[in-house]
């Protein structure tokens, strides 16, 4: 007599074993497991060419241990004890079990604790049965009772996708089939609130609901895992997953968009930022807006455009101001929210900046106009501005004129951001006063001193025999 191994995914061996009459005694048969050994057959058989057959053929489970974060138990009358294991990274499962649903289940279940929202995850790697309502999944029950409640994705023996759901304990379970030919790999199964959804995804990454999502009152601590049965309690069906994981629920993703800066009395542009959820639609996401600072920018001036993962936001700041405001846009998916901000600054020119320092407007309008009198001090505006002076306490340009043999020097202190801006500086004189008579002839400037913010200028006027007297002015223009 000999008896053999088959070990799938190495070479068969087999050994002799010799017996007379009703004597039995004990063999043992080393073998060696190949690389993607899940099981393995075990037979007897006369090695006679004339008469050679299998006399008898039984099969065995190949399997490392769970880790001890996972538990494995049969569900209900199996007929068959079921088991489990990991094997070269997957788990593996073989068990019995006459089904799941209708009031109660049958079958092997690998499982761990889920409390509160969160996801069972599976990629299922292969399935062997020869029954059309055997199944393979990935499940969480409400309890390891028979008839507890209980939500079900994943694969039959006739080549499609299967969702099952018993929505109260001992009820009769509904179920959602997909086309015959339409098994994917990737399954999941998601739990906010009591709210379950269930998912397919060929890939891990774009998933599509298979069936309605169900409302199920479950406990705040529930199982989840990989299931199996057979759809018979004389046989076992045997199923192998990769990327097992019962996960907490996490919050929903958003990216971007950069600081910004614009001028006084604009808009950004849409700018663009993304969102995304593991377990919620992008479409289905919804967004809320913030300022830090509301007299720059009201929420009512942040707009939000786009859609699904990919949106955009458009803030438009209040007319005639000027700083900066942290924009917060945060992205909700029902339970958890996730936030990004941005800075948003407005600047303006030199004069605005100045305006805005001393009237809380940017406007060329009202008390801030450039042609205003703001102190009433017969100075207007513009002038305080160039010549860097406070509009709304009393003072004058500070000018001082000193006579020489052949000129007169007049100095005075102009405003750096003035000549910034554009500002024009222009000294002239005149020895009759009238209208068309004022003259830049000979005049020169130079600067005396810098610090940064304020300039003092020398500017040089030149006179002539028999002139008894020389006026002169400082004009100040806009460009």
């Amino acid at each position: 007599l000999q008896l053999g191994v088959k070990n799938h995914g190495a070479a068969q061996t087999s050994t002799s074993k010799s017996g007379t009459g009703n004597t039995w005694t004990k063999h043992t048969h080393t073998f060696t497991m190949g690389a993607a050994a899940t099981s393995a057959t075990v037979f007897a058989y006369i090695p006679s060419s004339a008469a050679a057959s299998v006399v008898d053929v039984d099969d065995f489970f190949l399997a490392e241990a769970l880790a001890a974060t996972w538990t494995a138990t049969d569900i209900g009358a199996v007929g068959l004890a079921g088991e489990s294991g990991m094997r070269s990274g997957r788990w593996v499962l073989r068990g019995s079990g006459s089904n799941i649903g209708s009031t109660a289940d049958s079958h092997r279940f690998v499982h761990t604790g889920l409390t509160g929202d969160g996801a069972v995850t599976a990629r299922l790697r292969s399935f062997e049965t020869d029954r059309t309502t055997s199944k393979s999944g990935v499940m969480m029950r409400a309890s390891l009772a028979v008839d507890a409640q209980v939500v079900h994705l994943g694969w039959r023996g006739d080549d499609r996708m299967e969702t099952i759901r018993r929505t109260s304990t001992a009820g009769s379970a509904t179920a959602d089939l997909g086309a015959i030919g339409g098994r994917v790999e990737w399954v999941r199964i998601h739990r906010r609130g009591n709210v379950f959804t269930t998912s397919h995804s060929p890939d891990g990454s774009t998933w599509t609901a298979l069936g309605a999502a169900q409302t199920i009152a479950m406990p705040a601590t529930i199982f989840a895992g990989l299931s199996a049965s057979a759809a018979t309690t004389t046989d076992w069906t045997e199923t192998s997953a990769e990327s097992l994981s019962v996960a907490p629920d996490t919050a929903p993703t958003i990216t971007g968009p950069a600081d910004q800066s614009i001028s006084t009395n604009s808009a950004t542009a849409a700018l663009a930022f993304s969102v995304g959820d593991d377990f919620t639609a992008a479409s289905a996401l919804t967004l809320a807006k913030a300022s830090s600072n509301p007299t720059l920018v009201p929420a009512s001036s942040i707009v939000f455009g786009g859609g699904s993962a990919n949106r955009t936001v458009t803030v438009t700041p209040a007319a005639n101001q000027l700083g900066s405001a942290t924009i917060t846009v945060t992205v909700g998916d029902g339970a958890l929210t996730a936030s990004d901000t941005f800075v948003l600054t407005v600047t303006g020119t030199a004069i605005e900046t100045w305006r805005f320092a001393n009237f809380a407007t940017t406007a060329n309008t009202g008390t801030s106009a450039d042609a205003f009198d703001a102190n009433k001090d017969g100075e207007a505006n513009l002038l305080e501005f160039a010549t860097a002076q406070n509009p709304n306490a009393t003072s004058l340009v500070a000018l001082s004129a000193i006579r020489a043999a052949s000129a007169v020097e007049i100095t005075y202190t102009r405003s750096k951001a003035a000549i910034s801006g554009g500002i024009i500086f222009t000294v002239e004189w005149s020895d009759a006063l009238a209208t068309n008579s004022w003259s830049t002839t000979g005049v020169t400037q130079a600067v005396l001193t810098d610090n940064g913010t304020v300039q003092t200028v020398k500017a040089t006027i030149p006179t002539g025999t028999g002139i008894l007297a020389r006026f002169a002015r400082l004009k100040v223009t806009t460009p």
